[in-house]
């Protein structure tokens, strides 16, 4: 009875110890979370941006992608969907264009952490690339596409994307 009680005190003393000034100090402990339950360190690593809502366009370099067999994959992430692709893709957009700059960032967050590297360059070297095809994904707003002739890189074997308001709203959720 004496090692019983003993035990019983010890237990007393280390939770008075341990779990009282963890709960006054910090806040209430999640035990679902301690137990094994809830998010583990991966899954809650990255938070996904939400898209923002407008017109955009994605200009693809169909002919680098072609040879790797992934343009329809890429295609399909940059609409919405959530195809595995596993390859590195580089991602210029405007300084100019805030618009396509957030949605860039919006895709970025969508993928592997380093899978899609983004470049803010000046518009104009950024349109000068794309018409040399010197560029993987080029992402810009719709108005900026149309002020500064965007659709002049598709004759460099790019496949131009327009992504519009509801597609944006799909890939938030």
């Amino acid at each position: 009875m004496k090692k019983a009680l003993h035990g019983a005190c010890l237990a007393l003393i280390l939770a008075l110890t341990l779990i009282l000034p963890y709960r006054v100090f910090i806040g209430p402990i999640d035990w679902g979370a301690l137990l094994g339950g809830g998010l583990d360190g991966v899954s809650s690593a990255s938070v996904i941006l939400d898209a923002p809502s407008g017109e955009y366009v994605v200009l693809l370099n169909a002919a680098l992608h072609e040879k790797k067999g992934t343009v329809q994959d890429w295609t399909d992430f940059f609409h919405g969907e959530s195809p595995l692709i596993m390859e590195d893709i580089r991602c210029l957009a405007a300084r100019q264009d805030a618009g396509g700059v957030e949605m860039a960032l919006s895709y970025q967050s969508r993928l592997p952490e380093n899978q899609m590297k983004l470049a803010v360059v000046d518009g104009t070297l950024m349109l000068s690339r794309a018409d040399e095809g010197l560029f993987d994904v080029v992402v810009m707003s719709k108005e900026f596409a149309e002020a500064f002739g965007a659709e002049s890189a598709r004759s460099a074997g790019a496949a131009l994307l327009e992504i519009s308001g509801a597609e944006a709203e799909a890939i938030e959720s």
